[in-house]
């Protein structure tokens, strides 16, 4: 099986229909890799033809550390290579930087914090089987023990080095989430962009984006992700060059499909930034190859391969 298919099975599998349950609302089995989870008070339960399942006896199965936010109403599910958050009645988890909206909302029943099974499958590229007859749910969790062992083959350093980067694009997401740029949305899929309605950005916004462009231009890699840290350099420096373009070329922020200059630049600077991409991610690839590192199923095949395709 080549590399790339045997990295989008889990994938395919966790999206297929394994979710939708109509049946009864009590004794449903859950097992981790064959394993039967037992759960000490609340059980799983299905809301709205979907299979719900307390979090912290799941996770705490699959070796995560489990917290509880009461502010926030959210609970932090982490161990080495992961960060993933669920909150209370919102449609979306988010894993290792990616946000991943989901049909059902994690909600409290019987004092526990209970999450829809695709949840779990997407947010750690899971596969998960319903079987109807005995009533089970087998989550196929099959790279937690590599992931566990594999980290040790990975410095802290290199640890703390993703860790940021992924904090920073998180932080750049929140801030360009609704920003109405033309050229950053087109060329680098940065916030969003229209066709004929104006819409004014300020300094203040471009000078928050620059803020964390420059926080990930002034990393400095471990020796193993120097060739990487270099790409990600160059990824700072291209998105600053279309702020500047944006502001200087297209302060009515259009995007004019009938300017074929115009057009043209911004496919150029999509081209580089696909190039620039995939030389970040081949490097790291490599790396963690090298370490052995389990790493499709800490940030998902598309995740990695297109990590700085926003």
């Amino acid at each position: 099986m080549s590399l790339k298919k045997f990295l989008g099975v889990t994938a395919i599998m966790a999206g297929t229909c394994l979710f939708s349950v109509s049946a009864f609302a009590d004794n449903i089995t859950v097992k981790i890799n064959g394993e039967e989870v037992i759960f000490d008070d609340q059980t799983p339960e299905i809301v709205d033809g979907r299979t719900l399942v307390p979090l912290r006896g799941v996770f705490d199965s699959m070796g995560f550390d489990v917290s509880w936010d009461e502010s926030s109403r959210s609970a932090k599910i982490s161990n080495s290579l992961n960060d993933i958050t669920m909150t209370e009645n919102i449609k979306r988890v988010t894993a290792n930087a990616r946000t991943i909206e989901i049909d059902v909302a994690p909600r409290i029943i019987g004092g526990r914090l209970m999450i829809p099974l695709r949840a779990v499958a997407e947010s750690l590229s899971a596969d998960v089987e319903w079987n109807d007859s005995d009533r089970t749910v087998s989550i196929y969790y099959v790279k937690a023990d590599g992931i566990d062992k594999s980290v040790d083959n990975v410095g802290m350093d290199e640890q703390e080095y993703m860790k940021t980067i992924m904090s920073l694009r998180s932080e750049m997401r929140d801030i360009t989430s609704s920003l109405p740029d033309a050229v950053l949305g087109y060329a680098a899929n940065i916030g969003n962009f229209y066709d004929s309605t104006v819409f004014e950005i300020s300094d203040s916004q471009y000078d928050d984006i620059n803020g964390i462009l420059d926080k990930l231009g002034g990393l400095e890699a471990p020796e193993s992700l120097y060739d990487a840290n270099e790409s990600l350099k160059e990824y700072v420096k291209l998105i600053k060059e279309l702020i500047d373009y944006s502001k200087e070329k297209n302060p009515g922020n259009k995007l004019d499909r009938e300017n074929s200059a115009f057009m043209s630049d911004l496919d150029l600077y999509k081209e580089r930034l696909e190039q620039i991409n995939s030389d970040f991610s081949n490097c790291l690839i490599k790396y963690f190859m090298e370490k052995e590192v389990y790493w499709e199923s800490v940030y998902g095949e598309n995740e990695i391969i297109n990590f700085l395709l926003y």
